[in-house]
């Protein structure tokens, strides 16, 4: 299964390895290596976690008083 915030991982498949896309995203600025990666890691069977949020909104102040931002990196 694909994870992509803010989607709850509690729906998971424990029985399966999990990866998580750790690196640089910088939304934008940084070339998108987790779609790809994560495309074969599916093939194979693995829960893939990956950071990168498909409605992100560049405009969005990176500061934990931005909602959207901070359930971005807390998850909440």
């Amino acid at each position: 299964m694909l994870f992509q915030p803010p989607t709850n991982i509690a729906t998971r498949n424990h029985l399966r390895k999990s990866v998580f896309l750790a690196g640089s995203i910088e939304m934008g600025a940084c070339e998108d290596w987790q779609t790809p990666l994560g495309e074969y890691l599916l093939e194979k069977e693995f829960n893939v976690f990956n950071p990168r949020r498909t409605d992100w909104d560049s405009s969005w102040i990176q500061s934990v008083e931005n909602p959207q931002f901070f359930q971005q990196v807390l998850g909440n």
